[in-house]
């Protein structure tokens, strides 16, 4: 039953179609397991693996563009066509085309969760709670400023503001250049994720709400309360917002005022946030699979078996060049899958072969029904011959 009467509960679906609303692109194994999840540009994909090798990847083929030997503790960021690479108390940047160093920063302290970036800046968090911003093109420090706690989640770059979580439930805004406090907001709860779409600020919380915030001044428009711990980013369209959450569910809500629009019961635990892809929502699970459920009402679209598990967000990439439009993952294996969307050919009509006797046309019959039993009509009996 729905707590407020709205939407569709997904129960008594029809079985998963076992094909996935796609087909596979290209495939590719690494030569190592990841060590973080990977970060994507326009053209390229890059992972870091396990026996400290860092590779850029084609995302129109697979293919491997460069490979540089470089130690890795937290996961990528990137912007600008640099990557910015940290390893105990080090930040590097690295040519997203060349694979070559920019440059090289000591922070002082060792990063404590992943980096930042967003156009020509780039942010690292340190152990000592503070907040180090730094110029990507030349690694220099823009400035550098600490917080009263440690935040709980990966603070998040957008719209000129740098947004905080700290663990008594305030989210601060600060201007991403200057660093001045823009706002700040007191929720119920310390938030467990954190992210941005257009000019909505989503916070998951300890208490299983998610709230919807005001970029600009930070105030709450809505809030829904889960079934369980959100402790992945969401995903939205222009008319729904979607959310997982650890009670194995895959939610939409209204963006405008977060009423219920369906739920589903996922088949695993989500290992990341959902992902949009047209008119499909994808969700990467615990299992070593992909599954794919209508934007439109959460029924079942089909499921993609993977040899690992997705460690991260799959990443959609839209039609360009005359290439489909399609998603890359990165399995916990070492597996590089790109999915494009199941495209039927265009019916079209076949030649005549030669020597047969063509059917009439049929454009101009008329379908009479008659009842059982009635005797037709002379001009409309068959004609045997």
């Amino acid at each position: 039953m729905l707590a407020h009467g709205s939407g569709v509960l997904a129960t008594d679906r029809p079985p998963i179609p076992d094909r996935f609303p796609g087909a596979r692109l290209w495939e590719i194994q690494l030569p190592a397991v990841p060590a973080q999840p990977p970060v994507f540009d326009d053209r390229h994909a890059y992972v870091a693996l396990r026996d400290g090798t860092l590779v850029a990847l084609s995302l129109a083929n697979g293919s491997t563009v460069w490979s540089v030997a470089r130690p890795v503790s937290l996961p990528l960021a990137q912007s600008a066509g640099v990557l910015l690479v940290v390893h105990e108390s080090v930040a590097w940047g690295v040519d997203g085309l060349t694979g070559q160093t920019k440059w090289e920063r000591d922070v002082g302290a060792p990063g404590a969760l992943a980096p930042t970036a967003t156009g020509d800046l780039g942010v690292v968090l340190t152990a000592e709670r503070e907040v180090v911003v730094l110029n990507l093109r030349n690694g220099s420090i823009v400035r550098r400023s600490t917080l009263r706690a440690p935040p709980t989640v990966v603070p998040v770059f957008a719209n000129d503001r740098l947004f905080v979580a700290l663990p008594d439930g305030e989210i601060q805004a600060f201007d991403s250049r200057s660093g001045g406090l823009i706002w700040t907001r007191r929720l119920a709860a310390s938030a467990t994720s954190l992210n941005v779409v257009d000019d909505q600020l989503y916070v998951g919380a300890t208490d299983k709400f998610l709230y919807a915030l005001d970029t600009a001044r930070g105030g709450v428009r809505w809030k829904w309360r889960t079934g369980g711990g959100i402790t992945a980013a969401t995903a939205a369209d222009t008319r729904r917002t979607y959310v997982v959450s650890l009670d194995s569910s895959l939610r939409a809500l209204g963006r405008q005022h977060g009423d219920l629009k369906w739920q589903t019961r996922l088949s695993s635990r989500p290992q990341s946030g959902p992902v949009i892809d047209l008119d499909y929502v994808v969700v990467p699970g615990v299992a070593p699979e992909l599954r794919a459920y209508k934007a439109l009402d959460g029924s079942p679209a089909g499921v993609e078996l993977l040899s690992g598990r997705p460690i991260h967000v799959p990443h959609f990439i839209p039609l360009a060049g005359g290439v489909l439009d399609h998603l890359v993952v990165v399995t916990s294996s070492g597996q590089v899958v790109a999915l494009s969307r199941a495209v039927e050919p265009p019916v079209v009509p076949l030649d005549p072969i030669p020597g047969t006797i063509q059917a009439p046309e049929t454009a101009n019959l008329v379908c009479i029904d008659y009842m059982p039993g009635t005797l037709l009509p002379r001009e409309t009996r068959p004609v045997i011959r």
